[in-house]
């Protein structure tokens, strides 16, 4: 799996691209990098961007591990963009599982849907699907 983070410290958030097979090993190595760059606070939101993995070679015991070692701090937000329903499966059981460590990740098909989340602390599941409704008819 190929990772490209981009901290944005005005924003408190991180953005993580990940594109080609995803592994343990992967995620581990890109951990790794994520701890030791100079920009990076375990206190800033995540934007994950799965839209570019191509094959998930990851089993539920490894799932869990990684919810279960996350570089962030409980609390934070971790939304999750998606376009398959492989991955939206694979998403929400990762939510699942984090959850049980104080994670709050949120699956996400529309960009502009998982951005309002990030930055509105108060968005309710009720505008996140009125903000997704207007993404789709105006086909985003």
């Amino acid at each position: 799996m190929l990772t490209h983070f981009v901290v944005d410290a005005a924003r408190r958030r991180i953005f993580t691209f990940a594109s080609g097979a995803l592994t343990i090993a992967d995620i581990m190595a890109a951990r790794e990098r994520l701890s030791v760059e100079p920009a990076f606070d375990s206190e800033f939101d995540e934007l994950f961007d799965m839209r570019g993995i191509t094959e998930v070679a990851i089993s539920e015991e490894e799932l869990e591990c990684i919810a279960a070692t996350s570089v962030f701090v409980p609390g934070i937000r971790r939304a999750f963009l998606v376009t398959s329903d492989a991955h939206l499966e694979l998403a929400r059981f990762f939510g699942c599982l984090a959850e049980s460590y104080g994670q709050r990740v949120l699956v996400f098909r529309h960009l502009d849907v998982a951005e309002s989340w990030l930055s509105d602390r108060g968005a309710t599941p009720a505008t996140l699907v009125a903000t997704a409704r207007r993404t789709s008819r105006q086909g985003g």
